[in-house]
């Protein structure tokens, strides 16, 4: 029986010690990558900014992340920055190390506009398309403008602090590389007069944004417990277009069907930006068509819709009048050009291919080329978007 105690107590002592082992392997491993990471970005330093570019002599800020990552780390991610941002491991600030990517969005949209490589002291390397520099440069992270716009920070690599979160003297110098959050960046900015992206110096400390900035503030804006921070979460869309098509009567014609104007609610930073929405079509004879419909943004420029519908009135098509199905109703896809933005505004021209379900007046289904013909149509017209935000008179970003 002592023998058997005694081989428990040895098989115990060998398991913590390659458990050990394993997680100062894996530690080491995760910092030799990141190390490794921030050396290959070093050496683009000075590189021109393309729009496009994913280097080795060129590069647009996503193009940069995407290119070290995929050559270094061996890590494939997504092309652009939003598509990065929901790709990455979401983290907090206080967790940020060196070899993490910050996050930044100047679009009324909501959506991630620009990512940059965190590189330890409160600095990150990035390609810039504008301002006093521009290329693959490194920047402070306490300039406004990047305070200002910063969104959050993920991650792709493992963390470097050890799997087993033991403390150790490379953890504590790790977290004097980190950015410091709340009352300690602000008191890391005062004293100092960073330029914003144009260059402009201001001649006066200018108060970090608060955005991801703590735990708490974090967990807030998850929790909804903070009404700005809920209304942060939506924003709102609405439309005015013209309804036509290429068929009338059974032949190739383009024509005028009506009018439309949309108004929908969504959330960008989920997945596929999911929301609800519903339209006004009106159509020739006094028709008006209005669904209610589930919305989905996979990617920035389109827009997929569908829903049920009720209708007041009966349009006529080819000749004869008809009714909508309510089920299914409608539905759509959205192709929209980049957004012109002012302010928190931003204004986009759509172009929308849709198809209605109609069906005869008696409640039968008209046949295959008059369904087609009848259901049918382009809806060209413009789009506004805002974030919520701005009805209650805040200034978006």
């Amino acid at each position: 029986m002592g023998i058997l105690r005694r081989s428990l107590y040895v098989g115990m002592v060998l398991l913590v010690l390659c458990s050990a082992a394993y997680a100062a392997s894996k530690t080491e491993t995760a910092q030799a990558k990141r190390e490794a990471l921030i050396a290959e970005a070093k050496k683009y330093i000075g590189s021109p900014y393309v729009n496009g570019a994913t280097g080795p002599e060129s590069f647009d800020c996503s193009g940069f992340i995407y290119f070290i990552a995929r050559k270094s780390a061996k890590v494939q991610l997504p092309r652009s920055s939003h598509a990065i941002y929901r790709f990455v491991e979401h983290i907090s600030d206080d967790e940020i190390e060196a070899g993490d990517l910050l996050f930044f969005s100047a679009s009324s949209s909501g959506r991630i506009t620009h990512v940059g490589l965190y590189i330890g002291g409160d600095k990150m390397i990035h390609a810039a398309s504008d301002g006093p520099k521009t290329g693959v440069i490194v920047s402070s992270w306490n300039e406004r403008y990047w305070k200002t716009h910063y969104v959050g920070a993920g991650r792709f690599i493992s963390s470097a602090k050890g799997a087993a979160g033991a403390a150790s003297d490379n953890s504590d110098k790790q977290k004097s590389d980190a950015p410091s959050s709340g009352k300690d960046r602000d008191n890391k900015a005062k004293g100092t007069a960073p330029s914003d992206k144009n260059g402009t110096d201001k001649g006066t400390p200018s108060k970090p944004s608060h955005k991801g900035t703590s735990k708490i503030d974090t967990a807030k804006k998850k929790n909804g417990g903070d009404s700005g921070a809920f209304i942060d979460n939506f924003y709102c869309s609405f439309s005015a277009a013209i309804d036509w098509s290429f068929f009338k009567d059974n032949a190739f014609d383009a024509n005028f069907r009506g009018a439309c104007t949309e108004a929908d609610v969504t959330i960008p930073k989920w997945p596929l930006c999911p929301g609800v929405g519903t339209m006004i079509r009106g159509y020739e004879g006094g028709a008006v068509f209005v669904p209610l419909m589930l919305v989905l943004s996979p990617v920035d420029s389109v827009r997929i819709y569908a829903g049920p519908a009720v209708a007041l009135g009966a349009p006529t098509f080819s000749g004869e009048r008809m009714s909508v199905s309510s089920f299914p109703g409608v539905f759509g896809i959205s192709f929209c050009t980049p957004p012109l933005d002012a302010g928190s505004v931003s204004i986009r021209f759509t172009q929308d291919i849709s198809y209605t379900v109609f069906k005869k007046r008696d409640g039968s289904m008209p046949s295959f080329g008059d369904a087609f013909c009848t259901g049918f149509a382009l809806v060209t017209g413009i789009r506004v978007s805002l974030p919520m935000r701005a009805f209650g008179g805040k200034r978006g970003t």
